[in-house]
């Protein structure tokens, strides 16, 4: 019986050359994948540098028409503070505190530092009545500080009431260690791993660094 049953699957076993034939197919397709990947990050990056091409543009055409007066302008999608030479970008998804810090700097940003009065009025009256994280966080040292490594000056002001609590029961492991805006305008601590939507603080295309 064991004879057989090895003969058997001897017999249903496709020869070398069809597994040969069958690893060519599978390479081949692979190798069509990844110049497709390849093409499209290709377009992608295109379409970046396009994008900037036109916020350039736009920005020196806005220049002509108001006889030079505009001080600067902002990437596409990106929102320029009326009183300072800040961008900022106003997310529409949601991701967790690190990653939206990571898509910030990927844009030549930083997660919004809110150091100024200005600033403050201009990022919070933009969020209401939505969640945003802000780049601003007591997990490297314990101690609040922006994304920027400035030292927070506690403001309870600008808290909710009771808050920052370090609140433990969310079961997400660890503390609260990140800033978001509440909906109402005021800080709030929570877990960094949840997702909100975030703001990106840049400079305008004319700055120089």
């Amino acid at each position: 019986m064991q004879t057989h049953h090895t003969q058997t699957l001897y017999l249903s076993m496709p020869p070398e050359a069809e597994l040969q034939k069958e690893f060519g197919r599978q390479k081949f397709t692979m190798e069509m994948t990844e110049r497709k990947l390849d093409s499209v990050s290709e377009s992608v990056k295109e379409l970046e540098s396009l994008r900037s091409a036109v916020a350039r543009l736009k920005c020196s055409l806005d220049r002509v028409l108001h006889n030079d007066t505009v001080s600067g302008c902002c990437p596409l999608g990106w929102v320029l503070s009326g009183s300072s030479s800040s961008c900022y970008f106003f997310s529409s998804g949601g991701l967790p505190w690190n990653q939206a810090r990571v898509f910030c700097a990927d844009h030549n940003a930083q997660l919004a530092v809110l150091k100024t009065e200005q600033d403050w009025d201009f990022v919070t009256g933009s969020t209401k009545p939505l969640f945003f994280w802000v780049g601003l966080s007591d997990e490297r040292t314990g101690e609040w500080e922006w994304v920027d490594g400035t030292p927070y000056i506690m403001d309870r002001s600008q808290w909710k009431p009771g808050q920052p609590d370090n609140w433990k029961g969310h079961g997400l492991g660890g503390t609260e260690d990140c800033a978001m805006i509440h909906a109402n305008g005021q800080l709030n601590d929570d877990h960094c791993s949840r997702s909100y939507r975030y703001v990106c603080q840049g400079h305008t295309l004319t700055h120089t660094h």
